[in-house]
This record gives C-alpha cells, structure tokens and sequence, in this order.
C-alpha cells in the first residue's frame, strides 16, 4: 500500500484542509459568541433590558434568532471545508447584522443607555472582526486551491 493510499484509508476524506484554517477559526468564533449572546438574551432578557435600557422584546427576539444562527453556523462547520456559498451567506448575514445595530445606535427609535450603547458597539466591532475574518479566511481557501 502506498503512502498516499494509507493516507486516503486513514480519513484523509475527513482532513481539515490547512488553508482553511483561519476560515474554520472565524466560523467557530462566530459561532461561540452567537451562541453565548443567544443564551444571555434568551435566560435573562428582563435583566439585560434592565441594565441597557434596550427594549425587552428586542433582546428576546435577537436571542432567539441567535439560537437558530448558532444551528445554521454548527451545520456549516460540520464539514472539514465549508461550502463557500454558505460562507458567503454567512458574510451577508454578519454585514446586516452590524447594519442593524449601527442603525439602533444611531437611531432615535431606542434609547439605550451607556452600557447598552457599549453592548451594541461590541456587537457592530466583533460581527465586523468575524465578517472580515471569514472573507480573508474564503480568500485563503480559494488562494490555496
């Protein structure tokens, strides 16, 4: 049997392509903090509204659609290279989000206080980090393809 043979029956199919490295790391992050911010909004929404002055409803809906985010971004990294159109799904998906939460700090439709304005400019500067991650992260892939 020849190496590349032993490589093939060892899994090589199920291999993390090295390229796609930084891709996969932005998907977990991005999912991580959806995941966490799903589960605060979802067990505390009356706490947080509390504390940033944000709309209760607001934060339980966010939450919500974070939980089945988390899900769609779990399904995209169970493979080892994800497919790029979902990747570019994903993308869009982060811009509108830091869209919407730029609107919401610049808007006069709430009226956050200082912690809910630092929560929605964290929100806006790590969706964007993530976004940009995983743009130079399907560059990388495509590069190395």
């Amino acid at each position: 049997m020849s190496s590349r043979s032993a490589v093939l029956a060892a899994g090589e199919a199920t291999a993390v392509p090295a390229s796609s490295r930084l891709l996969r790391q932005a998907l977990w992050v991005d999912f991580a903090l959806s995941g966490a911010s799903a589960l605060m909004l979802v067990a505390l929404p009356g706490l947080f509204a509390r504390l940033t002055l944000l709309p209760e409803p607001l934060l339980l809906h966010a939450g919500q659609f974070l939980i089945a985010w988390s899900a769609v971004l779990f399904w995209i990294l169970r493979r080892p290279l994800p497919n790029p159109l979902a990747v570019w799904g994903v993308i869009a998906v982060n811009l509108v989000w830091v869209l919407e939460c730029a609107l919401l700090l610049e808007g006069d439709q709430i009226a956050p206080n200082l912690l809910g304005e630092g929560y929605l400019l964290l929100n806006i500067l790590s969706v964007s980090a993530c976004a940009a991650a995983e743009f130079f992260g399907l560059r990388r892939v495509r590069a190395g393809s």
